[in-house]
């Protein structure tokens, strides 16, 4: 393997496991492993990526057997900063060329689903036991400070627990700075415009979206503005996130300065919008969090907004989510058609592929369908 000389590049499936773990984690596990390219095998020592283990060559004569690592074969020029070192032996490449590189690899759509977790302000990963009392013990402590990363923990009765106290579950997910972004992937398209699989990556580049914090933002965004002959409702989305500040009348309803409305949609004429409010769980819990988030509700009414707040249940289930739609297009001030019998299908296979089980996003291989 040339490209490191001294040790590996992790590509691929297994860049992006990398890029989702979080940065307390990475540093124990470079530490001694010793990477050097004749002992590749011992990546799997990592824990958090799959066999086998996608390994970077820049020519086939290094691509030699190795038990559990699957060499990725690159001829096209690699550019400064498309590989980021990691380690005294470790290397992974950047999350555009990490995102190309899988675009023959998944489907379109699970492709732009990893867009937009990258694009956004979250990752999910599963850490192990010992892993997640180790952060536990930080937060405890007040010693967890990772810029830009942060654990979430909730009791038994699904709130958030922000000391991390026993019994208290870590969460999947992580909040943390986006990685990317559109800009940067359309930036890396044109630099790669000739590789396999840049078509796919295109076209997933236009339906993934920027800006969201978890997993149900991203599937109801894509499931609510993907055109309706490709399963979804084509409704135009105006931003995620969006930073509101509030007026007096608002302050005095939530005590602060601003709130973010999780999806942003137009409304009828001298309506600043529609808010689409995504309340998980996890993040919002049942009490505590839940009365804020009615505060959020009536201060975003106050100052004219109209607000529809979610749960997953009624975007994972079909019918809730017709239901859901038609309040949404009503909200918005627009005409709804009900879906043909072709359309429904078409949800039908849309939806049996978004709400996937996300921590395996970029091992499970495109269908003949998902390729397109």
């Amino acid at each position: 393997m040339d490209i490191f000389s001294s040790g590996a590049v992790l590509c691929g499936a297994s860049a992006y496991q990398w890029f989702r773990i979080p940065p307390f984690v990475r540093e124990t596990l470079d530490d001694g492993i010793g990477l050097a390219p004749r002992a590749a095998g011992r990546l799997s020592r990592l824990g958090y990526l799959d066999a086998p283990v996608s390994l970077l060559a820049s020519n086939r004569g290094s691509m030699h057997r190795v038990k559990g690592v699957a060499f990725r074969y690159w001829s096209a020029e690699l550019l400064p900063g498309e590989l980021e070192g990691v380690g005294s032996d470790l290397a992974v490449t950047s999350p555009e060329l990490t995102l190309l590189m899988l675009a023959s690899k998944v489907s379109a759509l699970h492709l732009a689903l990893m867009m937009s977790e990258m694009c956004g302000g979250f990752s999910s990963v599963h850490l192990s036991e010992e892993d997640a009392e180790a952060v536990r013990m930080g937060v405890q402590q007040g010693v967890f400070a990772y810029a830009g990363w942060a654990p979430l923990f909730t009791n038994e009765r699904g709130m958030p627990d922000t000391r991390a106290a026993a019994g208290s579950v870590l969460s999947d997910l992580w909040q943390r700075d986006a990685l990317t972004s559109r800009d940067k992937l359309r930036t890396c398209a044109k630099r790669h415009a000739g590789v396999q699989g840049i078509e796919r990556f295109t076209r997933a580049l236009d339906d993934a979206v920027e800006g969201a914090r978890s997993p149900f933002e991203v599937q109801t965004a894509i499931l609510l503005t993907l055109p309706r002959n490709r399963g979804g409702e084509g409704f135009e989305l105006q931003g995620m996130n969006v930073p509101v500040t509030l007026s007096k009348r608002a302050r005095e309803i939530l005590d602060q300065e601003r709130c973010y409305i999780d999806l942003l949609f137009s409304g009828p004429e001298g309506c600043p919008g529609v808010a689409v409010e995504c309340q998980g769980r996890s993040v919002h819990g049942t009490s505590g969090q839940a009365v804020k988030d009615v505060r959020r509700v009536a201060a975003l009414e106050a100052m004219g907004y109209r607000v529809l707040s979610i749960t997953y249940d009624m975007i994972s289930n079909a019918a809730a989510c017709h239901q859901m739609v038609h309040l949404l297009a009503e909200k918005m001030g627009v005409p709804y058609r009900d879906k043909t019998e072709f359309l429904l299908k078409k949800e039908i296979d849309l939806r049996a592929e978004l709400f996937c089980e996300w921590n395996r996003l970029g091992m499970m291989p495109a269908s003949k369908r998902g390729r397109r």
